[in-house]
């Protein structure tokens, strides 16, 4: 790899790193600063369900609106939205979804992991408004995730030449989709393997379109099964 393209890619690395821990630092300052002014309150177990929306909408907020400024001043190129996607490939990508769950649940078996993405929440609150629920989760969570992670992340850090291109993609891969799962506190390790697929998905289709939709049918099947499931016959449901 010529020496410039190398230290544009490190470079993105570096923008792309710090660009997710200055963004993740000030989401929570914010909330840390709304719990002091008694805006939300102090336990988790207390939050309402146009509280979490609420702080869905500020992170969406903040990320996108960091993606666009280094987008802007580094010239980062991202996978686009597609205006058009076929049925085919919704179907496609949703059995796809359903063989990427079978295989979180057996490697959650094996390694003994266990989920607790909202055990600090009281779901019966959330229930009593659950359409900002699920407009958090099946629409804005989504949208901004899938523009953040790959359609800025990982297209940045996908490499234009042929020398060690398999491995660099590769890499590419996988760095987004780490800092994805970290993002998703209580669901690390699934919403690590979600990530890959959705990455996959990306890479197929040139664009954020298809892994939008498929994100959100992810999200919206754990909602349902969150908020209305007695037991769930996938425990793998619960991230988003």
């Amino acid at each position: 790899m010529p020496v410039n393209q190398a230290k544009i890619l490190k470079r993105n690395y570096i923008i792309c790193s710090l660009y997710f821990i200055v963004s993740f630092a000030v989401i929570n300052l914010l909330i840390a600063i709304l719990i002091l002014a008694k805006i939300f309150p102090s336990e988790l177990k207390k939050f309402e369900a146009d509280d979490l929306f609420f702080i869905t909408f500020m992170q969406m907020l903040v990320f996108t609106g960091f993606a666009l400024v280094i987008k802007k001043k580094f010239s980062l190129k991202i996978f686009k939205f597609r205006r058009k996607i076929h049925a085919s490939q919704i179907l496609w990508g949703f059995l796809g979804l359903i063989g990427v769950h079978g295989i979180i649940h057996i490697l959650m078996q094996i390694f003994n992991l266990e989920l607790n993405q909202f055990e600090h929440f009281d779901m019966n609150i959330i229930k009593q408004k659950p359409y900002y629920f699920f407009i958090m989760v099946s629409l804005v969570a989504p949208f901004y995730e899938e523009y953040v992670f790959r359609g800025l992340i990982l297209r940045s850090l996908w490499p234009r030449l042929k020398k060690r291109k398999k491995i660099l993609k590769g890499l590419a891969v996988f760095f987004s989709s780490f800092i994805f799962g970290i993002f998703h506190e209580g669901a690390q390790f699934p919403t690590f393997i979600l990530a890959l697929y959705l990455s996959f998905l990306t890479i197929k289709s040139a664009g954020i379109t298809l892994p939008v939709v498929i994100h959100s049918i992810q999200n919206t099947l754990a909602a349902i099964a969150m908020l209305y499931g007695e037991e769930l016959p996938v425990e793998t449901l619960f991230y988003f």
